[in-house]
């Protein structure tokens, strides 16, 4: 993972055409099955007077067999949609599929440790046709029922599961006679409605304490530790005794406990103490310890100026107020998508080109400025400069546009967004407001030409932004919706970028936004959405929004995108070429019809959700 992070800047598309796979009219040439996590900061439309709620629409195709996209709320918990080729999948296989990989989801964040070929992805009904996986038992190995707490025993063999107590392997009751099974020390439940498992916490508390204990007075700098379990909140409290108080960090013996204890037995927080408290005859006084503070801490304030800049990068970054040169920037929130954006910002506000794995291998302020420089020569600032006639076309585009006069007009790779308003809408106000958008970034005003055989941007001005109003009824609002969503761009000739305003009644209509990708993604949205609301705000006091210049356009950045490559293409052509060089041809699923010979990229939709538990488990694994 941290390899592919640090080598990917060769664009994909650049990529495939040097890899060059052999290439097939049915499917992808590199994949199949993509997974998209949305993890980034979200669009919200909020027009002046309106209320605005996100309305489905699809555009009837697939671009890929089947593409999961993952989108985290406020809240907590995670909203998806499946988009599968209709070409191999019914629906209900597809529902199916989802349905085992959020229980695999869950059996894998339950139980970290545990293989992912024994994970139980059954439903109660193949339940009670198959021997269960794991026993939830009473003390005298007795099934309990559903709701009733029990310790856990897992099945298998004991080369099965890496890392466990010999000692813990008994005889299986439920098995043939040389069967064993392996007591994990931990109550556990299988829920009434499904029977699926859940994680109540340590059988035995004390012993899970004394084991976290035993793990930490083997690390370095501590003197002291004490570890208190609150059994209902299934987590633990660590209290340590620095030898060395001011070359103690609390973020880097969290990450050597992960090294040393399961996932479930790391403590919820590690509290710094000068001394456990003691009673009078010298045992130890719980109620004297400290309040736990679960949110992460910091033992040193910044001793240079490198180290003050890094501190205001990473709050920045995470989105808190206050970051130490001690905290761990995984521990505060952080990922592998934040990662990439701090070494940006470090790039831009250091002039120092740092490694993507050193974020990961010392990621605290105090480790990562020892580290400043080690990623050797900065790369090329992206910044506005002359542009050449022709205007040549990032990778990305270059690959669309191919596939637009490969394939002709059509609707594969249109990104329809569609907004109910409810309200009066002031429809000249929202046209004024369309515009001012699109005359702000060249990218939605950029046609695509071809000169001596190469295709080229031209960037047009003076433009009107497309928009029409229609009057439908409501129940022909879906199929109206479905229709424009599969409007057919010609790149030669006009703009990316198509609107319509689909209005019921008075005060209920939908404003539906229909963007080519060749001229966006998914990042595109919260610029959109933010440009947006501005300029209506603006046009309903009859003004114009008072924007000042973007001070680089995606011109310019397909410019910088053909310097950077010029400097990097070696040596990531050749970690890609080493790391795909074993990849299959095809990957398939389980499909109900064999695949076509010409992909037809039809598709269909449907929606899931992941709970904020399994949201929060996910988070904790990763």
């Amino acid at each position: 993972g941290l390899g592919a992070l640090a080598h990917q800047d060769v664009p994909f598309e650049y990529l495939v055409e040097e890899l060059n796979p052999r290439r097939s009219a049915a499917r992808h040439p590199l994949f199949q099955v993509m997974l998209a996590l949305q993890n980034t900061e979200q669009a919200r439309f909020e027009l002046p007077g309106l209320a605005v709620a996100v309305e489905p629409v699809g555009s009837g195709v697939s671009r890929v067999d089947l593409t999961l996209s993952l989108v985290e709320e406020p809240d907590g918990g995670m909203r998806g949609v499946a988009e599968f080729a209709t070409d191999l999948f019914d629906r209900a296989t597809v529902e199916t599929f989802l349905g085992r990989w959020v229980r695999l989801l869950e059996q894998m964040t339950a139980r970290p440790e545990l293989p992912v070929g024994q994970a139980d992805i059954l439903t109660p009904d193949e339940h009670r046709e198959l021997s269960r996986l794991d026993y939830v038992l009473d003390r005298n190995l007795r099934l309990v029922p559903r709701g009733v707490v029990g310790e856990l025993y897992a099945r298998g063999a004991e080369g099965d599961l890496v890392g466990t107590d010999p000692e813990r392997w008994v005889p299986d009751p439920f098995g043939t006679p040389d069967a064993r099974m392996y007591r994990t020390g931990d109550l556990a439940r299988r829920r009434p409605d499904d029977g699926r498992l859940e994680l109540v916490g340590p059988a035995d508390p004390q012993a899970a304490a004394l084991e976290i204990e035993a793990v930490l007075r083997t690390l370095p700098g501590v003197a002291e530790t004490t570890v208190v379990v609150d059994v209902a909140a299934a987590r633990s409290v660590a209290y340590v005794v620095p030898l060395v108080l001011n070359q103690f960090s609390v973020s880097r013996l969290h990450e050597d406990l992960k090294h040393r204890l399961p996932e479930h037995r790391l403590p919820a927080a590690i509290m710094s103490v000068p001394a456990l408290p003691l009673t009078a005859d010298g045992s130890l006084d719980r109620a004297a310890l400290p309040d736990p503070d679960y949110a992460p801490q910091s033992m040193r304030t910044p001793r240079s100026p490198q180290e003050e800049i890094l501190c205001g990068l990473f709050a920045e970054v995470l989105g808190v107020d206050r970051v130490g040169i001690d905290d761990g920037f995984f521990g505060l929130g952080g990922h592998s998508l934040l990662a990439t954006r701090l070494v940006s910002r470090v790039r831009s506000v250091l002039g120092s080109e740092l490694p993507l794995r050193a974020v990961f291998e010392s990621p605290t302020v105090a480790g990562l400025a020892e580290r400043l420089g080690s990623g050797g020569a900065v790369r090329p600032v992206l910044a506005a400069g002359v542009r050449p006639e022709p205007l040549p076309l990032s990778f990305a585009q270059r690959r669309l546009w191919f596939l637009h006069r490969l394939e002709g007009p059509s609707a594969t790779y249109n990104m329809p967004l569609a907004l109910r308003l409810s309200g009066a809408v002031d429809r000249d106000a929202l046209a004024a407001a369309l515009d001012d958008v699109v005359g702000r970034h060249e990218s939605l005003r950029t046609v695509f030409a071809e000169v001596d055989g190469e295709a080229c941007q031209r960037v047009l001005t003076g433009i009107r932004a497309p928009f029409e109003v229609r009057e439908v009824d409501a129940g022909g609002l879906g199929d109206a919706l479905a229709g424009a969503a599969r409007y057919a761009f010609d790149l030669a000739a006009e703009v990316p970028i198509r609107s319509w305003l689909f209005s019921t009644g008075p005060s209920e209509h939908v404003l539906l936004v229909v963007l080519h990708h060749i001229a966006g993604d998914g990042w595109s949205m919260v610029p959109l959405a933010r440009d947006l609301t501005e300029a209506y705000a603006a046009r309903l006091e009859g003004e114009a929004p008072k924007w000042e210049p973007l001070p680089v356009q995606y011109a310019d950045y397909a410019l910088w995108q053909r310097d950077l490559l010029d400097k990097v293409r070696d040596a990531e052509i050749s970690y890609w070429r080493d790391q795909l060089a074993s990849l299959p041809e095809e990957v398939s699923l389980p499909a109900d019809r064999a695949r076509p010979a010409v992909a037809s990229y039809a598709g269909e939709t449907t929606s899931f959700v992941l709970g904020p538990d399994l949201h929060r488990a996910l988070s904790e694994v990763a």
